[in-house]
């Protein structure tokens, strides 16, 4: 069964919302990366002809960490999440008449999100996720682009992850 599309989700009640497409089959394969809380990690833009992230629209990231007894290899994201990262809008404006000033969307055009895990998250067996929304005035053609790693977070924690 194939485990990567390029092509986006469009069904927001899809279970395939939590980590992108056959996540419960692919999930069990594989690699659980070890990462100390503060340290930042990197999702790469990998289509099949190196395209950047080339829609307009914002980046987030989001964790949920795998139930108590279970492992995150098991764990199918149905738990609580919280959010860790955002990237969105850069406005600059400009005093100059004439000028109003530029709009751009900070992930456009960037091959890689680079996400901080927060310094104080709780250590243990997360999934993080990264989606990409192209957002559209069109009903039902906002496209989500969705993806999630498997990590254990190792450090001295201290927070406490809310939804």
């Amino acid at each position: 069964m194939e485990t990567y599309q390029e092509n986006p989700m469009l069904d927001l009640s899809s279970e395939n919302m939590r980590c992108g497409r056959n996540r419960a089959v692919s999930g069990v394969g594989s690699d659980v990366a070890t990462v100390v809380a503060g340290d930042t990690v990197g999702f790469k833009s990998s289509g099949r002809i190196g395209l950047d992230i080339y829609h307009p629209g914002p980046g987030l990231a989001y964790l949920s960490k795998a139930p108590t007894g279970m492992g995150v290899r098991d764990y199918d994201g149905s738990g609580d999440w919280f959010k860790i990262a955002e990237i969105g809008l850069n406005v600059t404006y400009s005093a100059l008449p004439g000028n109003e000033g530029k709009i751009s969307w900070d992930l456009r055009g960037r091959y890689e999100f680079m996400i901080r895990i927060p310094e104080r998250t709780p250590p243990g067996e997360y999934l993080l996720r990264v989606e990409h929304i192209f957002p559209s005035s069109q009903w039902n053609e906002t496209q989500f682009y969705v993806n999630c790693a498997q990590i254990n977070v190792v450090g001295p924690g201290g927070g406490r992850q809310t939804p």
